[in-house]
Order: structure tokens, then sequence, then C-alpha cells
């Protein structure tokens, strides 16, 4: 009866023991990422060890949503290795260090948009994930870009119409132009002249 309450006092305790180590160790990643078209981004992924033992870690990937395969496998015994995707020849490890598997895909364009999972396969907590969304917009133009944008189509307007849109600061003002005719003197009285 006492070898059985020693053996099970064991066996809870480990499982106490390995409950901790799981609940505290997690996957670091930024759950909102925004890319812009033909620019490159980085996707962070941090492996967080907690508790009182360090979680062994036998390996950790990359998977986009909607793909068969991972786009980039990462082990500290049989090295990395980036699979045939889309992503192929674009997807860079930063850090040589398996804790931080953070990625950079270059030239990003409009099919890499979507859910990004880093995945960790430890021991002996088993896998441990995140995911991060990306979604991919057109690169908006700088301030002074954008400045004369306006500028030139407010005189575009002022030509060939009657009405220019204005931006003033975050505020936009309608103008409104009326016909200019030059008005010539005729004995004294201003008369206009259609030339």
């Amino acid at each position: 009866m006492e070898t059985s309450r020693c053996y099970l006092s064991f066996v809870f305790s480990s499982c106490m023991a390995l409950l901790t180590v799981v609940r505290s160790q997690h996957v670091s990643v930024d759950p909102q990422v925004t890319a812009y078209l033909g620019y490159d981004v980085k996707l962070r992924c941090q492996f967080i060890q907690g508790g009182p033992e360090e979680a062994k870690l036998s390996q950790v990937e990359w998977t986009k949503e909607l793909l068969e395969t991972a786009i980039v496998v990462k082990s500290p015994t049989d090295g990395t290795n980036f699979n045939e995707t889309p992503f192929e020849g674009r997807v860079s490890l930063i850090s040589d260090s398996v804790e931080d598997a953070s990625i950079s895909i270059s030239n990003v364009n409009e099919t890499d948009e979507g859910r990004y999972t880093c995945k960790y396969t430890t021991f002996p907590g088993g896998v441990v994930d995140a995911t991060t969304t990306l979604t991919v917009q057109a690169k908006p133009p700088s301030k002074s870009a954008e400045k004369r944008r306006q500028r030139q189509e407010a005189v575009t307007n002022c030509s060939g119409s009657k009405q220019a849109t204005v931006v003033k600061g975050k505020e936009e003002e309608e103008l409104h132009y009326a016909d200019i005719r030059q008005f010539g003197r005729s004995r004294g009285n201003p008369t206009p002249s259609t030339e």
C-alpha cells in the first residue's frame, strides 16, 4: 500500500512538472503583418523556453495555409531544407539559431497573402505553434509624391474643367473656377472679347 502511494505520488508530480513545462513554453509571432507589393517582409517566430526544464527542439517549420508542403524545415541535426513552393528562391531564414526561426520573403506578390504557421516539435512537450496573418497592399506613395500628384491633378482640372479638388491637410476643399475672358477697351467701356 505504501509503495502504491509513493508510485502515484511520483507519477502525479512528474505529470505536473511536464504540464508546467508545456504551459510555459510558447511560440512568439506577430499576429498581423502588412507587406507591400514588390518589397521584402519579415515574419517573426521565436521559441520561448519556460519552466524548470528546457525543451529539446527537434525541428521547426513554416507552413502556409493551402500549401501541401512546408516552406522551410530546420533541424539542429539535419540542417535547413527549403522545399519546392511558390516561395522558392524568395524565402530565407534570418538567424542561424533554431530558437529564432524568423523568415524573410523577398519581392512580395498578391499570392503571398494568407495565414502562416511557425511550428516547433519539442521533447517532451510535443508540437507548439503560432500563426501570423500576412496582408499584402500596394505601397502607398510618399507624402511629397502624393502632394505633387494632387497639385498636378488640380492644374489639369483647372485647364480642362471648371472644378478641382485641393487637399489641405486631411480636409478636401472643392474649388470652382470661372470662365476667364479677356476684356478690351472700346470707347472707355469694358466689353468682353471672345478670342
